[in-house]
């Protein structure tokens, strides 16, 4: 993902007339971090890991600080070439009650591979659903490319989701228990994977 990943949790919250809804910024093609990840929180710190054997990264870890509610900075380290790839993310208009919030991300943009780019997204969240859609370029291919997804909640604590990364689509189900979370992953709906991190 970049995965650009983005983890990075979501927080909504409305105002005094019931119409703006804040949205940290954040990656969703991240699964490690972003809708994989994403939790309401309070902390600034994000550390995750998505391990997915036989993969071109084997694993991607993300480190996240939250700056701002509405920008965050990171690190990922690819496992299997060693490398290091800056993560930004940004919030340029707050999510209101009927319209998305819009989004850009720089990092990585594609699950697993660690390919670097950027995207823009526009994403909407309602009381169990979060979705998001966007287009993403990668520096290795001057192609625009539709990305997408969606986290669903299924019971307290659950949830279940998918991702299109612009080539691949992906599955997820992750588990979140205090500032710790975890789940499974299923790359390009074929390689298993594990995903896990910790808040603070």
């Amino acid at each position: 993902m970049a995965s650009l990943l983005a983890t990075s949790s979501l927080a909504f919250g409305q105002d005094a007339e019931g119409d703006h809804v804040e949205s940290e910024a954040r990656c969703p093609l991240c699964v490690a971090g972003g809708f994989g990840a994403s939790s309401q929180t309070e902390r600034n710190w994000n550390l995750s890991t998505l391990y997915v054997p036989r993969s071109v990264t084997e694993a991607e870890t993300f480190l996240w600080y939250r700056a701002d509610p509405r920008l965050q900075f990171g690190v990922a380290h690819l496992s299997k070439q060693n490398a290091i790839r800056f993560l930004l993310s940004a919030n340029l208009v707050p999510e209101r009650e009927k319209t998305p919030s819009v989004n850009i991300m720089l990092g990585t943009q594609e699950t697993t591979t660690g390919n670097p780019g950027y995207a823009m997204t526009f994403e909407k969240r309602w009381d169990k659903l979060s979705t998001y859609v966007g287009i993403g370029f990668r520096r290795t291919d001057s192609r625009a490319r539709l990305i997408g997804g969606a986290r669903y909640s299924f019971a307290p604590q659950y949830s279940i989701g998918i991702q299109e990364d612009g080539l691949r689509e992906h599955l997820f189900v992750t588990h979140d228990r205090g500032d710790v979370f975890g789940g499974l992953y299923l790359y390009d709906l074929q390689l298993p994977g594990i995903l896990f991190g910790v808040r603070f």
